[in-house]
């Protein structure tokens, strides 16, 4: 799933604090808070690059938590004085990440552009991805189920039969288990086994001669 980022506002951190300084300081910070829930099962954040040469990102895992640094001036361009990477499409994730976090409930990107060459910097189209959470309705795996059912009569519950897949659908998972073990059982075997010269439980005579 994805959470379109929409930044109300944009602030330029200018130097000891100077609304009115003469000259901005190359550096922007772009605030976003969590409407509702924080996000969770993060997987990564995605964004194309507008001039902006440096990158840090924080985080607040819930409301009353502190600040934390996932990303550390990582790298958006070659050069800030040059156009590559300037348009790029980026997407960070574990990879790049100091660390993956449990959920977001409120994220801070810090935006660095030393070079005084360029009119403006930014990041646009910024998007978060996140896994939904797993229903509660979903299935468990053939095995899980076969183990949950090994009760006694008297224990089994009409939720018991609620969990059990379709008729179809065991048989073709139980089918493919017989499979693997009767592959597993001819392969205990070994070389052994390939010796004998029993067929269907019986000799050949004409075999046993020539030994």
């Amino acid at each position: 799933m994805t959470s379109e980022i929409k930044f109300k506002e944009q602030t330029f951190l200018t130097i000891q604090d100077r609304s009115n300084a003469p000259f901005h300081s190359g550096c922007k910070m772009l605030t976003w808070i969590c409407n509702e829930n924080p996000i969770k099962n993060f997987l990564s954040i995605e964004f194309i690059n507008e001039y902006t040469a440096f990158l840090s990102i924080k985080i607040k895992q819930y409301a009353d938590d502190e600040w934390h640094v996932v990303l550390n001036r990582y790298r958006l361009m070659e050069s800030c004085h040059g156009e590559i990477g300037s348009n790029s499409h980026i997407i960070l994730d574990q990879k790049q990440l100091l660390f993956m976090p449990r959920s977001i409930y409120q994220i801070r990107f810090f935006l660095q552009q030393p070079s005084p060459i360029w009119k403006d910097f930014s990041i646009d189209n910024v998007q978060i991805h996140f896994q939904s959470s797993l229903s509660k309705d979903r299935k468990p795996s053939i095995e899980r189920l076969l183990a949950s059912t090994l009760i006694n009569d008297d224990q089994m519950t009409e939720t018991t039969f609620t969990r059990i897949p379709p008729i179809n659908e065991l048989s073709q998972h139980l089918q493919a288990m017989w499979t693997i073990c009767a592959k597993m059982q001819q392969s205990d075997y070994g070389s052994d086994h390939a010796k004998r010269f029993d067929i269907d439980g019986s000799y050949d005579v004409q075999i046993l001669s020539y030994t």
